[in-house]
């Protein structure tokens, strides 16, 4: 038998090398090639969802980084692995990462170190048991259960500095620790006390410590990104539910002070990194640590049980062959199942947008979805994930083109949905100057009720926003529609809205209740004026 030679072995390890690179160029074309043609089908019967980026990745590698539909529909333009979309929630898990990398480095505090010790001492909330003992782990595992507030964003006033002020206002709902009460703004507290830790601000504290060493250069925020050919604009559907409506990007940038709750702007290219990232255990593409592994993992380990039905209410069996789980909040993550196998996912959904990734780390598969247009019940969204997981995994796939569109038939059927049109035939039942007036309220701040002349009506601002108030069938109860900004937008139509009157005043309003900003805490207005000011009107 004669030797191999040098050169010899040279080759042969050579051929190898080759053969196994293309191997795996096959299997990932092998991939692009089954899932490509149901994802354009499925996008076909989604009129109103204009675009979509997917990326997919499995052992280190991307299977798929790609862009479908359009990021514009006016101009045509087509979304692509570049394209940016507001990823909303799927902020947390960025948030909570930063933080915990923040904490790894500190002497002094870890998850479990009292909220107050970032803030002055006027910082409290509403009893005391949360001021003594709320912690770094309650808010980024939504256990403070204090309800969402979303609208308190729209004050002006509020800034990322002075925004932790309002929670002595703001009632909690269940008792501590004792529930998963899903809130935006707790979990906002993040961005501050990252700052206070790193020194930056956040934007900065993820740049430096996350994406620039992850190679993410293409992410953005709210903050700093608004609009441009490379962004996708947000649409959603009208109150009809028959068209598209376009999102005004100035809507977007009061999420700026709780920036660590939902202000990350990303792309398929990029988010294809971020799951790299932690399916590895905290290395980049190159091999280089970024995080302690088992720093990365505490962000995974389930803090809080999740009780509500959530995704499984049209993803479980017997309804449907496969159930997909949310059963705890870790802290930015959700854990649950898909199959037999663990995940790790988060939605992301504001005004516009609809996000969602998914990690399965026992397989080391990753999948994200992101699209500029409305996923109600994030149902689209798990039905993508669920097929392209199939694939990745190798399993028989439940889920086609067809059944992707007609979900949930066959397995079942659900009624329509309501449509929650305003009537706009009332009769005002007292005079239109009776409401006319500056309202407070101590966390939301001020609230003006002006009279519309050209409606004879009454309408109502509340920092950059502007609704149309039209009476309901009850004496002193209103319903809102949106304009200026908010035009044609029917998420943030206003249901109810209550007038209130002391006995002691002859009947004349006091107070108003804007139900319909938080109904499980809704906040309360009192008149202070009935002047307003026209220039705090036209500005």
């Amino acid at each position: 038998m004669c030797k191999m030679t040098a050169d010899s072995k040279i080759l042969l390890w050579m051929v190898i090398l080759l053969a196994y690179v293309a191997l795996i160029v096959a299997s990932d074309l092998n991939y692009e090639n089954t899932v490509d043609p149901v994802i354009t089908q499925a996008m076909q019967c989604r009129p109103r969802i204009p675009g979509l980026s997917i990326a997919v990745v499995k052992d280190g590698k991307a299977l798929l980084s790609k862009g479908y539909g359009l990021a514009n529909l006016q101009n045509g333009t087509p979304v692509t692995e570049f394209t940016l979309f507001r990823l909303a929630s799927i902020t947390k898990a960025v948030s909570a990462t930063l933080l915990v990398k923040l904490l790894q480095h500190s002497s002094n505090h870890n998850i479990y170190t009292n909220l107050r010790t970032f803030y002055d001492s006027s910082f409290e909330f509403s009893n005391t048991i949360r001021t003594e003992n709320a912690n770094i782990r309650d808010i980024l595992s939504h256990a403070l259960a204090i309800p969402k507030h979303d609208f308190l964003r729209l004050n002006p006033k509020l800034t990322r500095a002075n925004f932790p002020s309002v929670f002595k206002h703001l009632k909690s709902i269940y008792p501590f620790r004792e529930t998963y009460t899903y809130t935006n703004v707790a979990f906002g507290l993040s961005t501050t006390i990252s700052e206070s830790l790193g020194g930056k601000s956040w934007e900065d504290l993820v740049q430096s410590e996350l994406f620039s060493p992850l190679g993410m250069f293409n992410s953005s925020f709210i903050s700093k990104t608004k609009v441009g050919s490379h962004v996708a604009k947000g649409y959603t559907n009208d109150v009809t539910k028959s068209t598209t409506v376009e999102v005004h990007p100035d809507i977007y940038d009061s999420w700026e002070k709780i920036c660590g709750s939902i202000c990350l702007m990303s792309c398929a290219h990029d988010m294809a990194k971020w799951m790299k990232f932690h399916l590895s255990g905290g290395l980049n593409e190159i091999g280089n640590r970024i995080m302690l592994s088992e720093t990365l993992k505490s962000t995974y380990k389930a803090r809080n049980s999740i009780t509500s039905l959530g995704i499984s209410k049209y993803f479980s069996k017997p309804k449907v062959p496969h159930t997909t789980s949310e059963d705890n909040y870790a802290l930015g993550w959700r854990n649950g199942h898909y199959r037999e196998y663990k995940i790790l996912r988060h939605t992301g959904t504001i005004l516009g947008y609809s996000s969602l990734i998914t990690l399965i780390p026992d397989m080391n598969i990753g999948i994200f979805t992101t699209m500029n247009g409305q996923d109600s019940d994030f149902i689209f969204r798990t039905l993508l994930h669920n097929y392209l997981a199939d694939v990745a995994l190798g399993e028989d796939t439940w889920l086609n083109s067809s059944t992707i569109c007609s979900f949930p038939e066959p397995w079942f059927s659900t009624p329509s949905e309501t449509l929650h049109l305003i009537g706009k035939s009332n009769r005002l039942t007292r005079s239109p100057l009776e409401y006319v007036g500056h309202y407070h309220n101590d966390a939301y701040g001020d609230l003006h009720i002006f009279r519309n002349s050209s409606t004879g009506f009454i309408d109502m601002k509340y920092g950059v926003a502007f609704w149309n108030l039209y009476p309901k069938h009850s004496h002193d109860q209103f319903a809102a529609e949106g304009y200026g900004i908010l035009e044609g937008l029917s998420p943030y139509n206003l249901h109810t809205i209550r007038f209130y009157h002391e006995t002691h005043s002859n009947g004349s309003i006091s107070s108003v209740e804007v139900t319909s900003f938080e109904p499980k805490d809704p906040p309360v207005f009192i008149k202070v004026s009935s002047y307003v000011d026209s220039s705090v009107i036209l500005g």
